[in-house]
């Protein structure tokens, strides 16, 4: 990130009995600031359910040694949970943002400020991990009526595509 001054000059003699002319333009410049990303690995080694935390660590090429405040991973912001110059550590809560099963993190974005610049940095190649979301297990409502006994095949949707299908049976009893 280095500061430049463009300077451009042009001379001329019109004939015009002027004589020489001489223009002079000048344009400051800063260049973009380097950073880029190493390598991501999250750290969670089983399933994670709704509520709790996926733990990712982030290696950066961070040379000038810039404050990293937020990355972009799957579209959602996430603030960095703590940092040194070459490494961060992102925490997600995982709140159902996420479909479910096998789940790619993919970082899309490095947030950083230098100075008093704010810089989005996309990385230059794709860096990614995954971790297994338990998603959210759902039974259909009941169809049967108040005090029959029913026996019939439930489907139970899960989010991760699965379907879990099992035989209920119910003995209901009517309210006297």
């Amino acid at each position: 990130y280095t500061d430049y001054t463009l300077k451009i000059t042009y001379t001329c003699d019109l004939n015009d009995g002027n004589g020489v002319q001489t223009l002079a333009f000048e344009k400051p410049y800063k260049t973009m600031p380097f950073i880029d990303v190493i390598e991501c690995d999250i750290s969670n080694t089983s399933a994670v359910s709704e509520g709790e935390t996926i733990y990712m660590s982030v290696k950066l090429d961070n040379p000038l040694g810039m404050s990293i405040e937020s990355v972009v991973i799957n579209g959602e912001t996430y603030h960095v949970a703590s940092a040194s110059n070459n490494k961060i550590f992102v925490e997600i809560v995982y709140n159902g943002q996420f479909t479910g099963g096998n789940t790619h993190l993919k970082i899309e974005q490095v947030n950083a400020k230098l100075d008093t610049t704010s810089v989005a940095v996309t990385p230059k190649s794709e860096f990614s991990d995954s971790v297994f979301i338990n998603g959210k297990l759902e039974r259909p409502k009941s169809s049967g009526m108040r005090g029959e006994l029913s026996a019939k095949p439930t489907t139970l949707q899960h989010s991760t595509a699965r379907e879990l299908t099992r035989s209920l049976c119910k003995t209901m009893k009517a309210a006297p």
